[in-house]
Order: structure tokens, then sequence, then C-alpha cells
């Protein structure tokens, strides 16, 4: 809390993520929060844990990116490289993401070789799973970050999409990737995210690469089946395969 509340602090970076980051959600105080001047919190994985909630919560813009430890010299790749520049970007100024021709397929390796960069050998292919009626074009404010954590939070006080909503006419866009859930689990999510309304208050979902193995069993859904069994029927449009979380690009 003290770096929180401290407004000589201009951004909170941590290294990398983790896994309980919910556990420290409810020793945060979020009515003294709403008195400090608002922060960068930055990265992805389990850190998106906290930005979501300070992005729902308090309003507070967040950044889903590269964490503090794969910003090594050689993170020439444009999207990791360019990570400060965005962040660095004038009030009311603006940036395009757009998708790089390759990405990496694995990370390198960080413990032996902690300068390395990213070796980026595998075709990007972002794709639509459902068109939007009108163009291909979906506007809406971004909260989201990684599918593993933040399906335990939707619907409670630190991610309630729909009271977001309500603040915010332009609608929502959730992004979300997939760390380690394997097929099955991420069809229940994505079952329990319709039961709890999810997808009625959000204006298109982003969904990025995953990072969790297949399924070993020759008759099970694939994690592609999932996608397209469970989120057909949502009525909103879904791009899958983004530069988003564990499997890089991030």
């Amino acid at each position: 809390m003290s770096m929180l509340m401290d407004d000589t602090i201009d951004a909170i970076y941590p290294p990398w993520g983790g896994e309980v980051a919910m556990e420290l959600l409810a020793l945060i105080d979020f009515e003294k929060l709403k008195q400090a001047r608002p922060k960068w919190i930055l990265g992805f994985s389990d850190v998106s844990t906290i930005s979501a909630t300070f992005a729902c919560k308090l309003g507070w813009a967040t950044g889903h990116c590269s964490n503090l430890m794969d910003l090594a010299p050689n993170a020439i790749d444009p999207l990791t490289s360019s990570t400060l520049q965005h962040f660095a970007t004038p009030s009311g100024g603006s940036f395009t993401q757009e998708a790089l021709d390759h990405y990496a397929s694995c990370w390198p390796d960080f413990v032996n070789a902690p300068e390395s960069g990213l070796e980026l050998e595998t075709k990007t292919c972002w794709k639509w799973l459902t068109k939007p009626s009108h163009e291909d074009t979906i506007q809406g404010r971004l909260i989201g970050g990684c599918w593993d954590t933040l399906s335990h939070l939707f619907g409670t006080e630190y991610l309630d999409l729909e009271a977001m909503s309500k603040r915010h006419p332009e609608g929502l866009i959730l992004y979300l990737e997939n760390a380690e859930m394997p097929p099955t689990e991420v069809a229940r999510t994505i079952l329990s995210m319709k039961y709890r309304g999810v997808f009625n208050h959000i204006n298109g979902l982003l969904i990025g690469r995953s990072a969790a193995p297949e399924t070993s069993d020759a008759n099970g859904l694939s994690y592609n089946e999932c996608l397209v069994n469970y989120l057909a029927d949502t009525n909103i449009p879904v791009l899958i395969d983004l530069d988003i979380g564990h499997k890089p690009l991030i």
C-alpha cells in the first residue's frame, strides 16, 4: 500500500508474475486508493490479477505488457522493445499495435542466458472466430489479462464488468490469454462465464495464443474446438491467436 499511495511513484513494474496474487486483493484498501494519484501497474501473467482489478474498481489505466525481466538487452522484437516507448505516449496521444509477421513459439533460456531475446520463427495469424456483423471492427475500452486467474474473479467485487460497462458508454472489450488450462478446463471456464453473464457486458473478446498443452486424448476436444463449440453462441465478435500472453510474443 505504501508504494501505491506514494504520489512520487509513477509506475509499479514487477519482474514477473506468480501464482496467487488473488490473496493480495483482500489486503488492499481500495477506498483509500481512490485518493491516490493513479499510477501504471505493468506486466502480464499473475500481474494482471492486480492490474485488471485496479482498472475495474478504480478506473486506473494499466498496461498488459512484457514483464520487467523480459526487457533484456537483446529483446529487439518490435513489441517487447517498444514497451516503454508506448507507455511514454503523451496524454491524448495514441499508438497502434498490429499483428507481427512472426512470433516465438518458446521462451529463451533466461536462467543461463538472461540477456537473451526472443527468436521469431513461427508465422503469426490473427483470425476471427466470430466476425463482427458490420466490417472487421470492434470498439471499446480494453480490460483483461491471464484467463487462468481472472476466471475466478468475474462477477465478484474485484472484476464486476457489469458495473464497469455502465461507467464506460463506449463499452468494453475483454482480452484473455490461456497459460495453463487444458481444453476441458477452458470449456468449463467459458460455461462459467456464460452463467455469470460476462459476455452480456462486452462488445467483443480478444484471445491470445494458448500456452497450455493440448489434450492427450485422441478423442478429446482440442483447445480450438473448445473455443468454437463454447463461444459460438455468445453473439459477440471473437478474435483469436493474438500476440497476448504466455506464448510469445506478449
